[in-house]
């Protein structure tokens, strides 16, 4: 049997959005399925609007305070030169909300990629339009076509937010592994995510748009497999308390070259 990159946590016991209980285990085999692309793929081309409340789904009054912070975030890591602010590729952009509002105050020039085509063409005429520097139509888990797109470009900052959560196990491990050994500036790069996770153990799976909520304890273990070490994890204190939990890691590459496992 193929090893998943989160086997370990094949017992732990999780929800889904119709209050369905499932093991792991259940989980990684329906990644295992056409379906779970396949299915992320048709909610957004078909029933997202491209537009700020359709990137959040309908929460859009979170969207003022969310970027707000990112920004500040940001400036404070940039002070304190734990960051570089020339260059930032966006990882599953959208329609340009956090490229424009949260990244672009920060970086000299930002890049985005985003797997919606419809999206894509929503940020060349939308608010975002002067903000992004080079957009490209692909999927995060085409590493192939990342490769051939974006060979040779180099970012300060490879950014994903609320991204991982569209990815299969495997496919965030080699994005990752990908981004530290191809993306990143030598010496001083960095990832930056901002994802939803549980802070106990369990997950969350949001049947409708194929969005896993993963623990704390999941995503360090694929930052791990990935050849990665977390510098910082930062909460947003503005989030709403009734809202799934947010956490900002800072990622660097391990030196440590046993930590980083190849899942292909």
């Amino acid at each position: 049997m193929t090893e998943e990159p989160l086997d370990a946590f094949g017992s732990v016991i999780g929800v889904t959005s119709d209050s369905e209980e499932l093991e792991y285990r259940q989980i990684i085999n329906m990644m295992g399925t056409l379906a779970w692309y396949g299915s992320c793929s048709t909610w957004y081309s078909s029933l997202v609007e491209p537009t700020i409340d359709g990137m959040l789904g309908g929460l859009s009054y979170v969207h003022k305070d969310e970027v707000e912070w990112t920004t500040l975030r940001l400036k404070q890591l940039a002070s304190d030169q734990a960051i570089r602010t020339n260059t930032c590729l966006d990882c599953g952009g959208g329609i340009g909300r956090v490229s424009h509002y949260a990244l672009k105050p920060v970086f000299q020039y930002v890049d985005m990629i985003e797997g919606c085509e419809m999206f894509v063409q929503a940020s060349t005429t939308n608010f975002a339009r002067d903000s992004i520097r080079a957009r490209y139509n692909l999927d995060l888990q085409d590493i192939e076509a990342l490769q051939k797109q974006l060979h040779g470009a180099k970012y300060d900052v490879v950014f994903l937010q609320w991204v991982i959560g569209h990815l299969v196990d495997r496919d965030v491990v080699r994005f990752l592994k990908f981004a530290k050994d191809h993306l990143l500036l030598p010496s001083t790069g960095r990832i930056i995510m901002k994802e939803n996770c549980i802070i106990s153990d369990g997950f969350f799976l949001d049947k409708e748009d194929i969005n896993l909520i993963r623990s704390l304890d999941m995503i360090k273990k694929l930052c791990s497999q990935a050849g990665l070490v977390i510098l910082t994890i930062d909460e947003q204190p503005t989030w709403p308390s009734n809202l799934y939990p947010i956490r900002f890691f800072v990622l660097a590459p391990s030196t440590d070259k046993k930590s980083s496992q190849k899942f292909t």
